[in-house]
């Protein structure tokens, strides 16, 4: 594999003529289409606000390697009748099967970054390097090109923005599911050490991601249990090796029989959705279940285990895309579910005890249903982040709450075990935090003209947020018993 690597970079360097060229310079916007107000409220409900203008967008970021690459990614602008000026927002996106299953071209999770302009924000999807136009292999969870290709798309539409009249403020948010937490917290703790006199992140929130590379995810590589989604494994070796050049040849790592089926995955002749479904096969036919530690040979099983010596470079790479050892500075939030069957909720837990020490104040984790599995998760967390990013959001012509809602008010108040909404009609979210800003309760759908049950929390004062299709608003609830 180190042969081949070298050839890549051969080429790379023959293409781009070295590294001479500026990084994140826009090459090309193509439109990808419009969705109308009316369309938005159709897929996604009454809270919508904007219709859409999608783009893709094609721009320079070096590479892994440090050589100028072309990466693209899906940019999402807000419609509205009168201009205003919006808030950006990187939605780093999941796992995807290949390399044109991507945002820029309305695959994987595009339609977040979608639902996002909808609610008022310029909103960026990258497709990260190795994926969309980007060449060479995707270096898969890896902290580094996470966050370099993201910041440099930043970059890139900023300056676009400028000339295409596109609003922004100063105001940065940043979230992301699965392989997309990974990536948005990587992004963040990139931004946050070494970029805060270029910009400045208003609030985040990192969603299922599997943070702690070298313990949980390694701990579930080894475990003797079945285990449905083996491909993550490979692909994250190959990643690894992509990217540090740990071994020569594939059978140093996994055992003769799965081998072929890995390196069709290597070569873009499969899909990541086929490799699993192989794998699995194999695995059962081999050794009578879904067990990912069985692909691996003994001398890799052993590294592993015992983590010695503790030198080697690949525990080095596990270390080294490890995001979680670190302390946010803006507002963040971790949202996940325990039943989690893909990415193991300890991350969350493992990154919470961590980063709360360094933030307590503003840092928070939260259980979005114990019995969700991963892609139940993705629908309560993202709509969790939406209303959390709302109460920092500010748009420069609706900064202040719309008159719409101005005579919105909850009765009774005091309550006790309920409280109605006069002034306030159709379906709307509504989301219930303490002082210290945590959500105590979260209705996604709720009649605006049926009663919210706060039967469950005690005798408080309490921040009601309400987000319908007129906007956002707040009021204060005291809750007496």
């Amino acid at each position: 594999m180190k042969h081949c690597l070298s050839l890549l970079l051969l080429c790379a360097l023959i293409i781009s003529g070295g590294v001479e060229a500026a990084a994140q310079q826009v090459i090309a916007v193509t439109s990808k289409g419009t969705r109308t107000l009316a369309q938005m409220q159709t897929f996604y409900g009454a809270i919508m606000q904007n219709g859409v203008s999608l783009y893709k967008v094609t721009y320079t970021t070096p590479d892994a390697f440090g050589v100028l690459d072309t990466a693209s990614g899906l940019l999402v602008v807000p419609i509205r009748n009168t201009p205003s000026r919006y808030p950006l927002l990187v939605y780093q996106h999941g796992t995807v099967s290949g390399p044109t299953n991507v945002p820029s071209e309305l695959q994987a999770d595009w339609d977040v970054a979608a639902i996002f302009g909808g609610l008022g924000y310029v909103s960026l999807a990258p497709d990260y390097l190795g994926l969309g136009t980007s060449r060479g292999f995707h270096p898969y969870v890896h902290a580094e090109t996470e966050a370099s290709a993201a910041i440099d798309m930043i970059r890139a539409v900023r300056a676009y923005a400028a000339d295409a009249n596109i609003l922004i403020n100063d105001q940065l948010f940043i979230t992301g599911y699965s392989q997309g937490g990974h990536a948005a917290a990587a992004l963040h703790r990139e931004i946050e050490a070494g970029l805060t006199n270029e910009m400045q992140v208003t609030a985040a929130a990192h969603l299922s991601g599997p943070y702690s590379i070298s313990g949980v995810m390694r701990e579930r590589i080894l475990a003797t249990t079945p285990y449905f989604y083996p491909a993550y494994v490979p692909n994250t070796f190959l990643s690894y090796n992509y990217v540090y050049q740990i071994y020569d040849d594939l059978e140093q790592v996994f055992k003769p029989s799965f081998v072929p089926m890995i390196e069709s995955y290597y070569n873009r002749e499969s899909s990541l959705t086929t490799l699993n479904f192989n794998l699995i096969f194999q695995l059962t036919q081999e050794y009578g279940a879904s067990v990912a530690r069985n692909m691996l040979q003994d001398s890799i099983v052993q590294i592993l285990e015992t983590q010695q010596p503790e030198n080697h470079p690949l525990l080095q790479a596990l270390r080294d895309n490890d995001v979680y050892d670190w302390g946010p500075v803006a507002p963040t939030r971790l949202f996940y579910c325990m039943a989690d069957d893909q990415v193991p909720f300890r991350n969350s837990i493992i990154a919470d005890s961590v980063m709360t020490t360094y933030n307590p104040t503003n840092f928070d984790s939260a259980d979005m249903n114990p019995t969700a599995n991963h892609s139940q998760c993705a629908t309560p967390a993202i709509t969790s982040t939406a209303l959390f990013f709302a109460s920092f959001q500010d748009i420069q012509v609706g900064a202040e709450e719309p008159e719409a809602l101005a005579g919105m008010a909850i009765f009774p108040n005091p309550s006790g075990d309920a409280f109605f909404f006069k002034g306030l009609e159709g379906e709307v979210a509504v989301a219930i935090l303490d002082q210290q800003g945590k959500m105590q309760a979260f209705y996604p759908q709720q009649d605006a003209g049926q009663a919210v049950d706060v039967s469950q929390l005690p005798a408080g004062i309490y921040l009601v947020r309400i987000a319908g299709r007129e906007g956002f608003a707040s009021r204060k609830l005291v809750i007496e018993r």
